[in-house]
């Protein structure tokens, strides 16, 4: 009966291709971390993420594993095999999903930018980063065309930030309580909305709070997230 390491993480990652077709992303320690980065894998292919959370004991019992070692040898063998996402140890439950790109490699890349607008914004241009973003929106802008939104948008603010219940405290935030987001920088007020109510609710984690509905009338160039 071996106990080599390798050969066991080797026959973990064959048994998830083989009924996945995909590697480990994260595990249960770095979940939310990771949909914090990515959050449309959650909802994306008919919430396959979500139907990706693989509890270890029923891997082992339905896996090839368990016909070479012991579940005794199994768990011995599993806690010392490291999450690729947080090297924390694989536990309990591990998700498998691919994304199609080099996903820790990107989030490295914003993590640096975020640095940088903070200290040194004036240096974000001057970022490899920065300008392939740059030059790949400016490239796409020539094939888009301003369109009518016709589907309602949707605003939320949690009550205890609103100290009137105007709809101006629903317009851009001031700058100086602007921080680095998913598409803005610190400093540059953006105005988020959420496509349906319920996403609306669930980004404010369901806290108590006040939502306004959107109505655009004037035609926008959109970047469709969904092509």
């Amino acid at each position: 009966m071996t106990f080599n390491l390798a050969v066991f993480e080797e026959m973990v990652y064959a048994d998830l291709e083989r009924a996945f077709d995909s590697g480990i992303v994260c595990c249960d320690e770095c979940r939310d971390d990771f949909l914090e980065y990515w959050p449309w894998a959650d909802k994306a292919d008919d919430y396959e993420f979500q139907k990706r959370g693989i509890d270890l004991q029923w891997f082992y019992n339905g896996g090839r594993i368990r016909n070479i070692w012991s579940e005794e040898e199994y768990w011995s063998l599993m806690a010392q095999l490291r999450c690729p996402r947080c090297e924390a140890p694989l536990t309990e439950r591990i998700w498998a999903f691919e994304l199609p790109f080099d996903a820790r490699d990107l989030e490295d890349r914003i993590n640096e930018v975020s640095e940088l607008a903070k200290l040194t914004p004036f240096l974000l241009l001057e970022n490899e980063f920065c300008r392939d973003v740059y030059s790949a929106i400016k490239a796409a802008a020539k094939n888009v065309t301003a369109a009518n939104i016709k589907q309602a948008m949707y605003r939320a603010r949690a009550q205890t930030s609103m100290p009137k219940r105007m709809v101006s405290e629903f317009d851009f935030p001031p700058p100086r309580f602007v921080g680095e987001g998913r598409y803005n920088h610190a400093g540059s007020p953006v105005l988020y909305l959420a496509s349906d109510l319920e996403t609306c609710i669930k980004e404010m984690r369901n806290a108590s709070s006040l939502t306004l509905k959107f109505e655009l009338t004037c035609p926008l160039i959109v970047f469709d997230h969904y092509e």
